[in-house]
């Protein structure tokens, strides 16, 4: 009896601590908040989750979900970018008024990005040589971007005449699925294969979880920094023009400002 007891126990032990190991999962969590509100907006709007109502869901997420990607290198790192927003704007903008002068899409969108980078670079320069806090640093150049913004496109709302952009705000073929969640999807498993198995992913969590430790294994977190703040000044651009294609224009208004 006794060991019939003490079987049942532990069995009641284990089951104790598997169910505490799903419970303290943050996965689980999340994955749980997530369909208690879907649920709650199913009841609050029939229509939710409607064929119609689930693409548009899935284009505007999946944009903000491609900026979210630079941002979560740096966020890793240790850094924080708050001209993001901005830099996103302004990408778009950019991008429609070069194509509104005549240059071709891919060439307009190539420059953008083009932007991007060299607004990374001002904000790892900012940072990394003249020591300004992150924070302090990207708050100031948000404001920057965005009264640029204002000044190219005069105050005004730029529409994008280009149907061949435009379909990268639409779907893909005959298909339902937007291509802004097929591109936030590639760059989502490449990002994470580089953050799981590469050097320089292991690198990004050192820097963030000890810059002291990063430096005296030779790692140069300054060099590491500079990388992020250039390829989330890209990304940021790229996916403000990503927005420019799903609204068919670009504004000052229109993006990411915080």
């Amino acid at each position: 009896m006794q060991k019939m007891d003490r079987r049942v126990n532990d069995g009641d032990m284990r089951t104790k601590k598997s169910f505490n190991r799903v419970l303290g999962n943050k996965v689980f969590i999340l994955i749980l908040i997530t369909l208690v509100a879907i649920a709650l907006y199913q009841i609050l709007n029939p229509y939710f989750l409607s064929a119609n109502s689930i693409m548009a869901l899935l284009t505007n997420a999946s944009i903000s979900g491609v900026l979210a990607v630079g941002l979560t290198c740096l966020f890793i790192s240790g850094q924080i970018d708050l001209s993001s927003g901005g830099i996103g704007c302004m990408g778009g903008i950019l991008l429609a008024f070069m194509i509104t002068a005549g240059l071709p899409w891919p060439a307009a969108l190539l420059l953008a990005v083009v932007f991007g980078m060299a607004a990374g670079l001002l904000t790892a320069f900012l940072v990394n040589i003249l020591n300004i806090s992150a924070f302090i640093a990207t708050l100031a150049m948000t404001t920057v971007y965005q009264g640029l913004s204002q000044q190219i496109s005069n105050s005004q709302t730029m529409p994008i005449r280009s149907a061949g952009y435009w379909s990268l705000g639409a779907t893909v073929g005959s298909s339902p699925i937007p291509l802004a969640f097929i591109i936030m999807t590639v760059l989502f498993i490449i990002y994470g294969i580089i953050l799981a198995r590469s050097k320089f992913g292991r690198n990004i969590y050192v820097c963030g979880g000890n810059p002291n430790a990063a430096r005296l294994a030779g790692i140069k977190p300054k060099k590491i920094h500079t990388i992020l703040f250039v390829n989330n000044g890209a990304i940021a651009a790229f996916a403000g023009c990503l927005l420019a294609a799903r609204m068919r224009s670009a504004g000052f208004t229109s993006g990411f400002f915080i």
